[in-house]
């Protein structure tokens, strides 16, 4: 979205990232697959994954397979709780490659769609 684009890099300028932040547009699988030819960057330090949850799985094993995922890299994924990747969950709690942790993201609770609040699953 060309809308959201330009306020992530409006705000990566406000916060004076502009050498430490890349904010990319178009499909998830292209900008993967053409990253270390468009960025001159190998491996990454931090990926954040906010897009469409059944590709997470996918994108994420893409990522392994171009070789920026390295040991230490940060892999954040949004909306776990809901509306949920359930095989992206399944394919990072049952790798040896990744710790897994849910955590709370600004209201320290999740309502699902039956309207009950529900906390993370603790460490």
């Amino acid at each position: 979205d060309g809308e959201l684009a330009e306020t992530s890099r409006d705000l990566k300028r406000h916060c004076d990232l502009l050498d430490k932040v890349d904010v990319f547009t178009g499909s998830a699988a292209d900008m993967i697959e053409s990253f270390t030819e468009r960025t001159g960057h190998g491996k990454v330090d931090y990926v954040f994954l906010d897009h469409r949850k059944d590709l997470y799985e996918t994108d994420l094993k893409l990522l392994e397979k171009c070789g920026l995922i390295r040991e230490g890299t940060v892999v954040v994924a949004d909306n776990m709780i809901f509306p949920g990747a359930p095989l992206y969950l399944a394919y990072v709690v049952n790798s040896d490659a990744y710790q897994t942790r849910l955590r709370p993201f600004l209201t320290g609770t999740y309502a699902l769609g039956d309207g009950k609040e529900r906390k993370p699953v603790p460490d």
